[in-house]
This record gives structure tokens, C-alpha cells and sequence, in this order.
């Protein structure tokens, strides 16, 4: 991401917007994130495929932060290890979107 998209991406995370999916190393994410009464939240699951039979995704929850304070929630997003013990910065370049 250059700077612009990681500006951008941090608005929607401020601003709330559900559905924000991306693809690291093969490993698909989905982010929720957004406001109710006045808590600020983020969500982040792995979604993980089941095998053609089963037919469906499993979402695992691996990070839930709520905050009134948005930009001290989205720091920690940024800061956790929640991508396989790695930071968002250490695989920001790594992302590529995916459409719904």
C-alpha cells in the first residue's frame, strides 16, 4: 500500500464500513468496523473455506477492539499481531483486495 491507500483504508475503518475484504499470502480476511453509540469498533475474521462438499465459510474472530476513542482503536489494529503473529504494517504489502 502506498501512503494514499493506507490514508484511505483508515478512513473506513474510522469512518465504518462493513465488508472490507483482503487476501495475505493466500489467507482471507474480512473487517467490520464502525460506530454504535459511541463506541467505536473493529472486528477482523479469517474466513476459512470448507471443502467444496460442505460447501460454506467458517468465520474465526481474531480480533475485537471497542473504543470511544476511534484512533486509539485503529492504533491498535495497526499494532496487534493478529495477521499469523504479524503486525498489519509488517504485511501491508502484501494485501491484495478482494471484490465482493
Amino acid at each position: 500500500m502506498n501512503n494514499q491507500e493506507i490514508t484511505e483504508f483508515r478512513e473506513m475503518l474510522y469512518y465504518g464500513m462493513d465488508n472490507i475484504i483482503f487476501n495475505i499470502a493466500g489467507t482471507v480476511f474480512q473487517i467490520n468496523s464502525g460506530w454504535e453509540n459511541d463506541v467505536h469498533s473493529i472486528l477482523v475474521y479469517r474466513i476459512i473455506k470448507k471443502s467444496s462438499t460442505e460447501g460454506s465459510e467458517v468465520y474465526e474472530e481474531i480480533f475485537d477492539s471497542n473504543d470511544s476513542r476511534a484512533e486509539e482503536n485503529i492504533k491498535r489494529f495497526f499494532d496487534e499481531p493478529i495477521f499469523d503473529g504479524k503486525t498489519f504494517w509488517e504485511v501491508e504489502q502484501e494485501i491484495e483486495w478482494v471484490d465482493d
